[in-house]
């Protein structure tokens, strides 16, 4: 049990919230909108139909001016890719069995805010993304952080974090 949601542009945005079974997922292609809110929503399980990387939530080819995933549990990560257009990011009160956040091949534009996030397995990762965005870590427990052929222009702060491994790859730290 999966949404996938493809081509929609949300005038006034879309709120999820308070959803106790939202299946193993939830897919975003080619979506626009002020704000997509994910809030207080549980996923379980694992389909390789959905997605076969593991994520639950998955932005693919999408723009949205604000992002918020905040007290959630996960059975897998968050996934944000395919020339995706975040202005705001916000992943706050989250727990995640696997993998908990990817950004691949998308940019982030203003404020990235990620904190009281734990995953026993798996890292948050942003690869060949363009983040011209202040990069708050605050209060993360993972086993890795990894930056890879990515492009950082304004600061970057992480505090109070149980990070095992912090991965410097070919990016680029301009501020």
């Amino acid at each position: 049990q999966y949404a996938i949601i493809k081509n929609v542009e949300f005038n006034k945005g879309i709120v999820l919230e308070s959803i106790e079974n939202i299946g193993v997922g939830i897919k975003f292609v080619n979506c626009k909108g002020s704000k997509l809110v994910i809030s207080g929503c549980r996923s379980s399980g694992y389909d390789n139909s959905f997605d076969s990387r593991g994520n639950s939530v998955i932005l693919e080819g999408c723009e949205f001016r604000l992002v918020i995933i905040e007290s959630t549990s996960m059975e897998t990560g968050i996934l944000i890719e395919e020339n995706s257009r975040i202005h705001r990011l916000s992943l706050s009160d989250l727990t995640f069995k696997h993998s908990p956040c990817t950004i691949n091949n998308s940019s982030l534009n203003h404020l990235v805010d990620i904190h009281r996030l734990s995953s026993p397995g798996g890292d948050i990762r942003i690869h060949q993304s363009e983040v011209s965005a202040k990069l708050k870590l605050f209060e993360v427990r993972l086993p890795s952080i990894s930056f890879s052929e990515s492009g950082f222009s304004k600061d970057i702060r992480i505090d109070r974090c149980e990070v095992d491994m912090l991965y410097l790859n070919e990016s680029r730290f301009l501020d």
